[in-house]
């Protein structure tokens, strides 16, 4: 600080000095970097730029400003911003046209906006002394290769962060033009609309342009690669990468960019230069997810150069270049299962999974260079088991359960986060391999990761949940194991959670617990009393939540926790809400389908004349009925709930969809009808239950359906269910 002491006063070649002696003292000094932030220095230094016009003292200055920035904490880059840095160097750029100033200007900029997601939108907005991007843009013209290389940084900044906005903005469209409701848009609001979308296509427009404009200029420097260094063409391709990112951009580029990008693309993937063919493989995974590429040969052949590259880039010795590698794979196989299979069929997958002996997961503390290679590793396997049942057996058949349980204990937050991404997909295949994961400790370490202040985190709580459904589906002991942590508790807790994923998956947790739980000597101090593990009134009250799939999941888990008659008379008599539930809903149902009885006997779909899409409502609410006819058929098959059923049009409505469209429902309907018609219970509950079916004609219906029914397996439970109606008439 006491350089800057009587600034002003001092020769302009004394104030360079000491400008000079300030940026060798902070260069690659963390310590001193942050000791200028807090003596306030950056404002005496912008209200120096402000005060002179010397193209020295300018680059001085912003080489201060370029250093501090390098790899700089949040902190400063805030400190820099909110002081209006950006802004200052901008002006800089568009008053001093010195190469060296430009450089330096270029430099900074770069340096405070790939530290950062903050990005401001203003300096590069409409201003009466022109638009710096369009300036920077044609300094990719300039012949100094650091200027085209610091020019090139930043345009792949924004338009990085520009996609990341424009994505997101899309998406959130999408789901507002879905819930959309077209009669109560106002006059006035159509207006609005009508004069910002005059706007927004002038934006549009603006912005084709400029895209185009970068195009031609990223294109043209890789050219004329013979006069450029690899480190410009590698800034240049991964500029041309991000842009190409967003596929409404790539529906900018002309078919003759499009072709030239391509070929150079085609070429750099086959230089001896593994930099080189790691950003040509992203730039041709950007143009294959976008689309952009519709002809099925030429896709087909990028996709072989692509895998053939990437198997080639695995074998090279530069460790932090290896690793950069699962980068390039999770952005070409996310949300491709053709992809992801081409990766699992080649020996991709199994060099990726040899890449994990590289390193010491038991080791207290990683450095931070093997936590940053083992996200990228644990990144593409994330992508990579999410669809694939065999790919997840390669995992598992490796050995990879153990791996994975170190992994998870790992203290980073992001290891951790993906660790358990990997945990939930591979648990999807226990069915496959029960005797591995149940073997393994992990799901004692799930449980200690639950116990643990990071189970706060709304994902790591939903991936955690998802984990324990799948791995309770089918073992005894892991519903014992968590039923003795008292873990029912926490995932009822959860019920109240802002976050909608953790309420559902905490109820998908519980429904597989509950799922053929076998309640005996083992669970201890529970007795065999569904009660004492759970209140069931917290499940019935979510059979009135507002989401339909809340619902659902509260139906299938009711359903899971009948075990006998006890539960069926608490759920009866304690809450009988749940029949007028059941009634309400089967009953709306039916009015949506309007059955109408022909010749055969057949349901028909009719459509309304005011409903384009009566399909679609159908089938949205077609998994609701379902679970709520498996629900009545686990009350029916007990002497209590009999009486009930047929106090209420359950039942008829069941008779009355017994040949609706869809075999689901068909069977789940046969399923309930043959325990409502099994002779369990009193001799008059049994003639009750005769009469019952014998008013509703349903003998005559059945005979008549078993005649024309082509399925074998419904068929068979059509029959069953007369066969009880026969054995009861004799």
């Amino acid at each position: 600080m006491d350089h800057l002491v009587n600034f002003q006063k001092l020769e302009i070649s004394e104030q360079i000095i000491q400008l000079r002696k300030i940026k060798n003292l902070i260069i690659g000094n963390k310590n001193r970097k942050e000791l200028l932030i807090k003596q306030n220095a950056v404002p005496i230094l912008i209200e120096i730029i402000k005060t002179s016009k010397q193209s020295n003292i300018f680059l001085e200055i912003t080489t201060i400003f370029g250093s501090l920035a390098n790899s700089a904490s949040n902190e400063i880059i805030n400190h820099l911003v909110q002081n209006g840095v950006p802004q200052e160097i901008a002006m800089i750029m568009k008053e001093d046209k010195n190469e060296n100033v430009i450089e330096s200007c270029l430099r900074a900029l770069r340096n405070i906006y790939e530290s950062t997601q903050i990005f401001e939108e203003e300096i590069f907005s409409e201003k009466d002394d022109g638009n710096l991007l369009d300036y920077i843009i044609s300094l990719l013209e300039s012949k100094s290769e650091k200027i085209q290389e610091f020019s090139s940084d930043i345009i792949r900044i924004y338009w990085r962060n520009k996609n990341c906005y424009e994505n997101e903005n899309e998406n959130e469209n999408e789901n507002e033009n879905e819930n959309q409701n077209e009669n109560q848009i106002q006059i006035e609001i159509q207006n609005e609309n009508e004069n910002q979308i005059q706007i927004e296509n002038e934006n549009e427009n603006q912005n084709q342009n400029r895209i185009q404009n970068a195009i031609q200029k990223l294109v043209a420097i890789l050219t004329n690669q013979q006069n450029n260094s690899n480190r410009t063409i590698e800034k240049t391709l991964s500029a041309l990468s991000v842009i190409s990112s967003c596929s409404k951009n790539l529906k900018r580029i002309g078919e003759e960019s499009l072709s030239k990008i391509l070929q150079i693309s085609f070429d750099f993937l086959s230089e001896p230069h593994p930099q080189l063919n790691l950003v040509s493989a992203n730039l041709l995974t950007s143009f294959l997810k976008s689309k952009a590429i519709k002809d099925e040969y030429l896709r087909k052949d990028i996709e072989g150069r692509l895998l053939l590259s990437i198997l080639t880039l695995l074998e090279i010795q530069d460790k932090k270049m290896r690793f950069e590698i699962p980068l390039v794979l999770s952005a070409f196989a996310k949300n491709s299962v053709h992809i992801q299979k081409l990766i699992s069929e080649s020996e991709i997958l199994s060099k990726l999974l040899s890449m994990f002996s590289e390193f010491d997961l038991k080791k207290e503390t990683m450095d931070l260079f093997d936590i940053q290679c083992l996200r990228n590793l644990l990144s593409i396997c994330v992508v990579l088991t999410q669809y694939i049942d065999d790919i997840r057996h390669k995992f598992i058949q490796s050995n990879f359960i153990e791996k994975i349980a170190e992994i998870i204990e790992i203290k980073d937050e992001k290891v951790k986060l993906l660790g358990l991404e990997l945990t939930r997909n591979l648990t999807r295949s226990i069915n496959h391999f029960f005797n591995q994961f149940t073997k393994s400790s992990l799901l004692e370490i799930l449980i200690k990761i639950w116990e643990q202040k990071d189970s706060a985190n709304f994902q790591i709580q939903s991936i955690l949940c998802i984990c324990f459904c799948n791995l309770c589906l089918n073992s005894q002991n892991a519903k014992k194991t968590l039923i003795e942590h008292k873990m029912i508790e926490q995932f009822v807790q959860l019920f109240d959670s802002m976050d909608f994923e953790v309420r559902a998956n905490s109820l998908f947790a519980i429904r597989n617990l509950f799922y053929k739980l076998k309640l005996d000597s083992t669970l201890g101090s529970y007795k065999g009393k569904i009660q004492d593990i759970i209140d069931l009134k917290k499940i019935v009250s979510l059979l009135e939540d507002s989401n339909e799939e809340i619902k659902i999941l509260a139906l299938q888990t009711l359903r899971n926790m009948i075990k006998g008659p006890k539960e069926v008379k608490e759920i009866l008599d304690q809450y009988q809400s749940v029949l007028v539930l059941i009634e309400t809903e089967l009953s709306s149902f039916i009015e949506m389908i309007q059955i109408k009885n022909n010749e055969n006997d057949q349901i028909e779909i009719q459509m309304e004349k005011d409903d384009e899409k009566p399909e679609k409502k159908i089938q949205g609410k077609i998994q609701k009925i379902l679970d709520i006819i498996y629900l009545i058929s686990s009350f029916s098959v007990h002497p209590e709930a009999k009486l009930l059923l047929m106090k209420s049009k359950i039942v008829h409505f069941l008779i009355q969809l017994h040949n609706f469209p869809n075999f689901f429902i068909q069977k789940a309907v046969f399923w309930s009808l043959i325990n409502f018609t099994w002779h369990e219970g009193s001799e008059t509950q049994f003639k009750e239950c005769i009469k019952f079916v014998k008013d509703f004609s349903l003998e005559e219906k059945l005979e008549s359906y078993i005649k024309g029914c082509e399925n074998p397996e419904v068929k068979i439970l059509a029959q069953r269910t007369l066969k009880n109606i026969q054995e009861k008439k004799n």
